[in-house]
């Protein structure tokens, strides 16, 4: 999920209520085994501020999801936290985080030509 602003707010306030939320995948060119090919890249340093993970596993009930839901809508309410078509994410969200996984928008294996891990 991305959060323009407001992103640690929202997080600490989820975390409060008992939600799993995570905040994953610091920028690779910033991690100690990277350091040899450090350069500035704002962007990706802004986009990692920006997102959090939202719970999101096999185990997760309807009962579940509804409560990360309502306390995500509740949160975002609250204090000055923008966010890019929240309704379109969190629908989406909704309706493929109990036991379905997304399909994945690419052809082929996750490991051969024009997959993620060789673009």
């Amino acid at each position: 999920m991305r959060l323009l602003a407001g992103r640690d707010r929202v997080f600490r306030d989820l975390r409060d209520r008992g939600i799993g939320v995570g905040i994953h995948y610091p920028p690779n060119h910033l991690q100690p085994a990277f350091a040899t090919w450090r350069r500035p890249l704002p962007r990706t340093e802004l986009l990692a501020r920006q997102v959090m993970s939202l719970p999101f596993h096999p185990a997760l009930t309807g009962g579940d999801i509804g409560r990360v839901v309502a306390l995500l809508k509740n949160s975002l309410r609250r204090a000055p936290a923008r966010y890019p078509s929240a309704a379109s994410w969190l629908s989406a969200w909704a309706t493929t985080a109990a036991h379905r996984w997304p399909r994945p928008r690419w052809r082929g294996t996750t490991t051969g030509a024009g997959s993620p891990a060789n673009t």
